[in-house]
């Protein structure tokens, strides 16, 4: 199987394409974002702009939008958060729509996302096709880098084993935005977004993936990511570790659907509540948690004694792959210090990273 970018042109398929973006307090980045979407070189695209009760001059700019192209569409709500506004964008796609693709609206997408995404779903008959990389743009300083999702060694085509294999081992290929869904077997799976989760890209994918017949990988950047000093996964979250034990309820639902809630299903979950819970340890000790010490302290001891995760972080568990080899490194020492029960030397030697 190949896994390079189709060179068939555009005007080869036409498929209708539901971009979805959930709109909220971000007016600097709004319409730059939408024009990535109408700047597609791909012909049918429906675009569902979901104002989430925004208090700025987003829903201004979303009406204005709507008003100069034919093919945008606004839809005005109460505020109700990330997912709320995914969900209701999802309800308002046309049926006669064969895919959707999901946008954050401070995010753009590269000019020719759309038709490699589409081209390859068409070729390889492909229910959701993943880009392997997307790009991160620093917004400080306009800087670009490509930051890969996982590598070509984790490609599967089979969902099932993918998810296992590299969602839940791995803890990797979790984002939503910028990947092609087929509408169809979103309505089948009967998938939404969890309403007051930041987990919410996890638990939608898993639900697709245990309902698709078969996934296709795009080698190519699709995603233009904006790091800003003030988003959610650049700020410390507090009650991160009720999304964890939630993550964990949902890696089970998976294998119980599947036929895979066996010892070699149990392993996978297990590998992903282990990753979560070190890489959120290190968010709790990191200088990004302004907490007092002490309540640094208190936190990272309640949530390695937690019932779900104090046999968890004792087996030994396959290292998840991270970009950063310092990264990989780093946490394989805390693996393996928890794993003999070092717990506090792992406090001491995070709070000093």
């Amino acid at each position: 199987m190949s896994n390079g970018a189709c060179s068939k042109s555009e005007e080869t398929f036409n498929d209708k394409v539901a971009i979805i973006i959930p709109v909220y307090k971000t007016e600097k980045y709004l319409n730059k974002s939408v024009q990535s979407a109408l700047g597609q070189n791909y012909q049918n695209i429906d675009i569902i702009l979901v104002d989430d009760g925004s208090p700025d001059h987003c829903p201004a700019i979303c009406d204005q939008i709507a008003l100069e192209h034919k093919n945008v569409r606004v839809i005005h709500k109460k505020n109700g958060g990330l997912s709320s506004a995914r969900n209701a964008g999802l309800d308002a796609v046309c049926t006669d729509t064969s895919y959707v693709l999901f946008l954050d609206s401070d995010d753009c997408l590269t000019h020719d996302a759309v038709v490699g995404l589409v081209t390859k779903a068409r070729y390889m008959e492909a229910d959701m096709v993943i880009p392997d990389r997307y790009t991160k743009v620093q917004e400080a300083s306009g800087k670009e880098s490509i930051a890969l999702h996982f590598t070509k060694e984790m490609y599967c085509s089979d969902p099932i084993q993918f998810a296992m294999d590299v969602l839940m081992e791995q803890g990797r290929g979790w984002r939503a935005t910028a990947l092609l869904y087929s509408f169809p077997a979103i309505q089948e799976s009967g998938a939404r977004f969890p309403i007051g989760r930041v987990s919410e890209d996890m638990t939608f994918n898993l639900r697709i993936l245990s309902c698709v017949r078969k996934i296709a990988f795009y080698p190519k950047t699709t995603l233009l990511c904006l790091k800003r000093q003030d988003s959610i996964t650049t700020t410390f979250q507090p009650d991160y570790d009720q999304d964890i034990w939630y993550i964990d309820t949902q890696a089970l639902a998976f294998l119980e659907r599947t036929g895979w809630d066996n010892a070699v299903g149990q392993e996978k979950a297990d590998a992903l509540l282990c990753r979560n819970v070190v890489v959120y340890l290190f968010s709790i000790m990191s200088k990004r948690n302004k907490m007092p010490y002490i309540k640094k302290i208190r936190k990272a001891k309640e949530l390695i004694t937690h019932p779900n995760a104090r046999g968890v972080i004792r087996k030994k568990h396959k290292i998840p792959y991270f970009e950063s080899k310092k990264a990989e490194k780093g946490i394989f020492l805390v693996y393996y210090l928890l794993r003999h029960k070092q717990d506090k030397f792992v406090l001491r030697m995070l709070s000093m990273l």
